[in-house]
């Protein structure tokens, strides 16, 4: 059977691979305008688009530093929910944090799109709104793409390198710029809906935009709203390819024999908590309660640490919501008015909400419940005392509220010196108003109190502390089986933990760009501008919180903020022209001063060159000293917790605590050096088509970082002062608070090749179009002062945070002939390992399945003008499931078997609708 289903699966990817070469030879043929042409600027009117990767505008110039430029007709083919999902889907974004990747976490980024360039994390991508900056929406200064206004949406124009020296701090890993039609005329909208084939996870989508010219044609202004409705998939069992997928000991590993120590292993449970309790230890131990209260044997099966596999564990991942439901809209407008022949005034107005609800898990507690003798809900067959594990089944999942609103105002002012001189001006007021609630969560005190219940001598049931304390409110409950609690109780044993964050940001900058000489070889370019932003953060948070009493969230108030001031210098200059296999050589250089209130002054500068051998080929390189300032999270935060398990040395067992993520004022900025180097084919012998390779490498060091918990434990068993000044004890030993500060502590590097090919050309009648992106990665390492050095390339499940396929590649294969548009659209992941940390004789199947995706989607014109569509999409056509990778580092118990950063869980999904311009 498995050779069958092996043979299966190769002749479907030989099928595929088939398709694709045969899309290559099919294109081969005739001339036409290739896409990266039209990146490039070469298909456009002079002056007409400006590439990201540059400050300096210049007919016919493009920056040595690559740039990915997507249409938005090409980026939105497949109709998604939301532009981030498609973004997300270039191989140069890997790891970004969507709503399915925070499925089950109360942490402030819930439900938000946080692209992620390189998988060097969020805050280390800028993102742009038509140039400029976007006021972050969660304190780690990354912006949701939930709350752009991208009805309006031209392209996207994706930098992979270092930018800072162009664009400022947190362009490290490159910058992700939404270009807006601002200049758009008419009125456009489009309404579409989606469902998942097990008929979930349904979609409600719609935009509408209008544009028009006033005053004669010296004004213009356009309007846009958008609004999407994307509903839940609550919980991982409801698919078929999930299988409860976990690492375990081998139960056939005997040290020093040949078995493998570790195993990945179906149906795997728990082995110290049931949802309705237990018994953990003592001559009870196995006992277990069942959803009516009456008692059973617990069938261990084979026990693995806090897992268990072949017997009656409950399984705790199963149901893991897969994706929450969520809410989003924006309304959008921009104004301009020319006041002279050279001078224009605008002003922009934006406003975006985003609402997300996330069912958590419940709180459980892994064989650490102390349960009295004489406890009034203990079925009679049980007269002594024991400590319990439960998932608390009678008080339910934790529910997850995240509500971000962000308002953005921008007023400007730009024009034109003559003799190609232009200038710009604007300032910009942002605040964003984040939410996040924890419903349903449990105070733990009065958990603690409520479970211990007792006879008060007359019958009724009481908490033993109102015995003595008659006013405190108490309510008893039976956590014994799957009995509901009562509305009184569940008010006392749980609350909602709230934080309240503002974050504020003010940006005033100048630019001017001109041509004050030429060389021999042409005209010399400048670009130089200043820019000061102050931006300030503050967040509130509730009582219980402050006291740590719940068991998520528990947010802390904090505040704090910095002013940046900083100006900057680039230049073009050309070096020849017209020569013997130098059609052109242009140096370009960029140099940055920032002024930081909190750590002081940086500089950063890129160095590149441009060689145009000839109408074909083109070489390109740079090299840049990039940076990332510590944000309000990595200062300020005042500390965030979470309920994790660790390994205790002092008392040599595995349990439950909490770990507090704080910020540290003592932090400086990351120092990243970048190098990029490719060439650009666009054959004079085959017209239309284009292609490119890149080589990148981006060194950072001081990379901030936080210590896990178990680092801290460890380097307190080890004689760290430090560490152990960082964890707080109970009256009985036990860990109740890790707290971990971050620190600059980090080197990571990645290096890597990016690849760019495309092809348009007439065929059967109509137009074929053929482009593939690939990157390949070489080395993404990160050297911990704590742990060392490690390769995350190929690492699946080592740390989902850092997951690096060595090879991710998109294909896009589109044919039009007349009012029919065809577009087929292939991705593909390499294999991987499910950690690089055990070698095969460590872990029995250290693998994971390389995978393919193929979206369809269809295009229909309707009318004489062309100007209405009917169009559907077919995501994950062939129902690919995602391979096997389960985590091998912190909660495994919780995690899903596969890793979500990487690989669609949701299966395949129908999309229709229909848009219309007039």
């Amino acid at each position: 059977m498995n050779q069958q289903v092996h043979q299966h699966v190769g002749q479907q990817r030989m099928l595929r691979l088939a398709l694709g070469v045969s899309a290559v030879a099919l294109s081969l043929g005739a001339s036409a305008t290739s896409f990266a042409q039209e990146a490039e600027g070469a298909s456009q009117p002079a002056g007409d688009i400006v590439v990201t990767g540059s400050r300096v505008q210049r007919d016919g110039y493009t920056s040595p530093t690559p740039t990915t430029i997507i249409t938005a007709d090409d980026l939105l083919k497949t109709a998604p929910a939301n532009v981030a999902d498609a973004v997300n889907r270039l191989p140069a974004l890997s790891g970004s944090t969507t709503p399915r990747t925070v499925n089950n976490s109360a942490i402030g980024t819930g439900g938000a799109n946080l692209l992620n360039l390189r998988n060097l994390g969020a805050p280390r991508s800028l993102v742009l709104l038509s140039g400029r900056r976007v006021v972050a929406s969660a304190a780690n200064g990354a912006v949701d793409i939930n709350l752009l206004p991208t009805a309006l949406l031209k392209r996207v124009d994706v930098v992979t390198g270092g930018a800072s020296a162009a664009y400022g701090s947190d362009a490290v890993a490159g910058v992700v710029n939404f270009v807006l039609d601002e200049e758009y005329e008419g009125l456009k909208g489009s309404i579409q809906a989606g469902i998942s084939q097990e008929g979930d996870g349904a979609e409600r989508k719609g935009d509408l935009s209008w544009g028009t010219g006033f005053a004669d044609g010296r004004g213009h202004i356009v309007v846009s709203g958008s609004y999407t409705k994307i509903g839940s998939v609550d919980n991982a069992s409801s698919r078929s390819w999930y299988n409860g997928s976990k690492l375990i000991t081998n139960p056939a590993y005997v040290a020093g024999g040949t078995a493998p120590q570790y195993i990945v292993a179906k149906n795997v449970g728990l082995a110290t908590a049931a949802p309705g309790g237990l018994i953990t230890s003592g001559s009870l131990k196995g006992t277990m309660f069942n959803a009516d209260g009456t008692t059973s044997q617990f069938d261990y099966g084979y026990a693995s640490g806090l897992l268990s596999v072949g017997g009656t564990s409950n399984d705790f991942a199963e149901n893991i919501q897969l994706q929450p439901d969520q809410e989003n809209y924006s309304v959008f407008s921009h104004a301009s008015y020319e006041l002279t022949d050279s001078i224009k005034l605008f002003g922009e107005f934006s406003y975006a909400r985003s609402k997300t609800n996330i069912e958590s898990v419940p709180y459980f507690r892994f064989g650490n419940v102390a349960i009295a003798a004489d406890n009034a809900y203990m079925p009679d067959s049980i007269t002594s005392g024991f400590t319990m594990g439960t998932t608390n089944a009678s008080i339910g999942a934790a529910q997850v509220y995240a509500d971000r609103k962000v308002t953005r105002w921008v007023g400007g002012v730009e024009g034109d010196l003559g003799s190609g001189w232009t200038w710009n001006a604007y300032y910009q007021d942002g605040l964003s108003k984040i939410t996040n609630e924890v419903r349903n969560n449990t105070i733990i005190a009065n958990y603690l109190l409520a479970i211990d219940a007792v006879d008060d001598g007359t019958g009724n049931i009481v908490c033993r502390s109102t015995l003595t304390n008659p006013g405190n409110g108490c309510v008893p409950i039976n956590t014994f089986g799957g009995n509901a609690i009562s509305d009184a109780a569940r008010d006392y044993v749980t609350g909602t933990a709230v934080q309240h964050t503002r974050i504020h940001e003010q940006v005033a900058s100048a630019n001017i760009q001109g041509e004050p000489f030429s060389t021999w070889a042409g005209p010399v370019s400048i670009a130089a501008g200043v820019e000061w932003r102050r931006e300030t953060f503050s967040a509130d948070a509730d009582a219980i919180s402050q006291a740590s009493g719940f068991w998520l969230g528990n947010y802390k108030a904090s505040s704090g903020g910095y002013n940046i001031k900083e100006g900057y210098l680039e230049t073009v200059v050309p070096l020849l022209n017209d020569k013997p296999f130098v059609k052109s050589l242009e140096f370009s250089g960029a140099a940055r001063v920032t002024d930081y209130s909190t750590s002081g002054t940086v500089v950063t500068w890129k160095a590149g060159l441009t060689w145009e051998i000839n109408d074909s080929v083109k070489l390109r390189g740079t090299r840049s000293r990039d940076i990332r300032a510590p944000n309000f999270n990595d200062l300020y935060q005042g500390g965030t917790s979470v309920s994790i398990t660790v390994n205790d040395p002092t008392t040599s067992t595995t349990y439950s605590t909490l770990r507090v993520v704080k910020g540290n004022l003592d932090l400086q900025p990351e120092i990243a050096t970048t190098w990029a180097g490719g060439i650009v084919f666009q054959p004079s012998f085959l017209p239309g088509f284009a292609a490119s390779v890149d080589y990148y490498d981006i060194a950072i060091k001081d990379a901030i970082t936080t210590p896990t918990q178990q680092q801290v434990v460890d380097g307190c068993q080890a004689g760290n002062t430090l560490y152990c000044g960082l964890i707080t004890r109970g009256t009985d030993g036990l860990i109740t608070q890790i707290i971990t500060p971050g620190v600059n502590a980090n080197e990571e590097r990645v290096r890597g090749l990016d690849i760019d090919l495309s092809y348009r050309t007439e065929a059967l009648g109509g137009e074929l179009m053929l482009r593939a992106l690939g990157t390949h990665v070489f080395e993404h390492s990160i050297t911990s002062a704590f742990t060392g050095k490690y390769e995350y390339v190929g690492d699946y499940g080592g740390d989902v945070t850092y997951a690096t396929p060595a090879w991710r590649a998109s294909t896009s294969l589109q044919y039009t002939k007349d009012a029919f548009t065809l577009g087929l659209q292939e991705r593909f992941i390499s294999a991987g390992r499910v950690s690089n940390a055990y070698t095969s004789a460590q872990l029995a199947n250290n693998h994971v399945d390389s995978v393919f995706y193929t979206d369809l989607n269809l295009d229909f014109a309707i009318g004489d003008d062309g100007k209405k569509h009917f169009f559907m999409a077919v995501e994950n056509l062939f129902n690919q499931a995602p391979p096997v990778a389960p985590s091998t580092t912190g909660n495994g118990y919780g995690h899903i078997g596969t890793n979500t950063t990487l690989y669609d869980v949701m299966g395949r999904y129908f999309r229709i609708g229909f848009k219309a311009e007039m």
